[in-house]
């Protein structure tokens, strides 16, 4: 195909998505949504960098190595493809519903008369779907949670191909086919024996950490920000690999891919309130709320790769002074930037003995409905280790600023959410626009280089 052809039906398919969004009659819709779709599956194979589709140069910025080739065209163009694939994959979910079709009379006569409206079986799906002028909110559901969790599924079982999971495997840490949701009870139920029974004072701190407004935020180029808003989507990196969108991180060092393997993930920082962060990652940030993570994400209480990876992380200090009351670092000695293990030294006097405490990274894993209890949770089991900090915690409870202060000294929790992440006007909360911090500033915090 020649890249004029491509990108005319590439402004054809955008005219056609306008007149979806805008709303038109179900017959309108019908007819848009499947010109449309035939567009994009005929774009497709040469955009997916996995689909083989061969693209012919006529298009003069593209010509050479000097305009930039085949890849600069992708980057462009690959990211407004995908954006209407999105709205292809929505229509599809409300224009069919995952039932079989009616086997009453008024079904038989409508086949029987060729009303392509009432009664439709599509080729490329398994079940058989009926099309009607509307449908009601569980039959919407029940196709967007079959899509949902075959994207899930997909993303999660990823995770064990990683070099951190297979390291644990093969130490005895985790058995094999277990999962995320699965090492996720596992920890929480650890945390629920070793702090039964609550005390007051802790249990009407748990129930404030519980309230704060945690928010999950997001941040990336200020390029990439009018496709995001225009289709409401987040994706995983994996996601635009697969329609050749390169580039979409710079950050993406090949120890993320080959030790953790969740790069099907569309990743979060956890903090809580709505203020921007100070970030490398772009110059535009959102924040959203936590219900899709919650729903089916998973979180880790610190950087996989690099858990201590600031000044605060490794000396817990007191708020209201400089007295040292924690001493965190790697037991891991084998010369590789990334650690799984840490340990914590406990510093506070006001402890009946001093002691240490090992940290493995798939100790702090929690899976959707479980991660605001386990990050809780994990704060009372460290300030009981703290007696000190203890104190100050339940002197400040009523006090949101130190509550926010106290996680974020503990923790740098990362959120996940497999494969995409849909928002809309109830989930967005906020959008900053702030200069990213120097990249370098990971390399000074790590002591990696961009590519290891």
């Amino acid at each position: 195909m020649r890249m004029s052809v491509f990108v005319d039906q590439l402004r054809q398919a955008e005219h056609i998505a306008d007149r979806l969004l805008g709303g038109l009659g179900m017959d309108d819709f019908a007819r848009d949504l499947f010109a449309l779709e035939e567009i994009v599956d005929r774009l497709a194979p040469f955009a997916r960098a996995r689909a083989g589709g061969e693209l012919l140069v006529d298009l003069d910025p593209y010509r050479g190595e000097g305009g930039g080739g085949a890849p600069g065209f992708f980057r462009d163009h690959a990211l407004r493809l995908l954006s209407l694939a999105t709205i292809v994959q929505r229509a599809r979910e409300d224009y069919y519903a995952l039932d079989e079709p009616d086997r009453g009379e008024d079904a038989d006569a409508a086949n029987t008369a060729g009303d392509a409206r009432r009664s439709r079986s599509r080729r490329d799906l398994r079940f058989a779907r009926t099309a009607r002028t509307a449908y009601t909110g569980d039959e919407v559901r029940k196709v967007q949670k079959v899509m949902k969790y075959l994207y899930s599924r997909r993303a999660y079982e990823k995770l064990k191909q990683g070099g951190i999971f297979r390291r644990a495997v093969a130490e005895g840490r985790v058995w094999g086919e277990q999962s995320i949701p699965t090492l996720s009870r596992n920890n929480l139920g650890h945390l629920r024996r070793i702090l039964r029974p609550l005390a007051d004072d802790e249990r009407g701190l748990y129930e404030r950490l519980l309230a704060l407004p945690f928010r999950l935020k997001h941040a990336t180029s200020g390029t990439g920000r009018q496709g995001i808003v225009n289709v409401g989507m987040l994706w995983s990196l994996d996601s635009l690999f697969d329609w050749y969108v390169l580039g979409a991180s710079g950050f993406t060092t090949r120890s993320d891919i080959r030790q953790k393997m969740d790069v099907d993930f569309v990743f979060f920082r956890v903090e809580v309130g709505d203020d921007a962060v100070d970030t490398r990652y772009g110059d535009v940030q959102f924040v959203f709320t936590m219900d899709q993570v919650l729903a089916d994400g998973w979180a880790t209480l610190h950087d996989m790769l690099a858990p201590l990876g600031s000044q605060t992380l490794q000396a817990l200090k007191l708020r209201g002074s400089d007295t040292l009351v924690r001493r965190s670092s790697y037991i891991d000695d084998d010369r590789k930037w990334w650690k799984v293990r840490w340990k914590h030294e406990i510093l506070d006097e006001a402890g009946a003995t001093r002691s240490e405490r090992i940290v493995h990274v798939l100790d702090e894993v929690f899976y959707g409905p479980d991660i605001l209890q386990g990050i809780v949770l994990s704060i009372l089991r460290d300030l009981r280790e703290l007696p000190l900090l203890q104190r100050e915690a339940f002197e400040n409870m009523g006090d949101q600023a130190y509550l926010a202060w106290l996680f974020r000294v503990l923790y740098r929790v990362e959120a996940k959410c497999p494969s995409s992440f849909s928002f809309g006007g109830k989930d967005l909360v906020k959008e900053y626009r702030k200069p990213a911090v120097d990249p370098r500033v990971l390399a000074a915090a790590t002591g990696a280089g961009p590519d290891d």
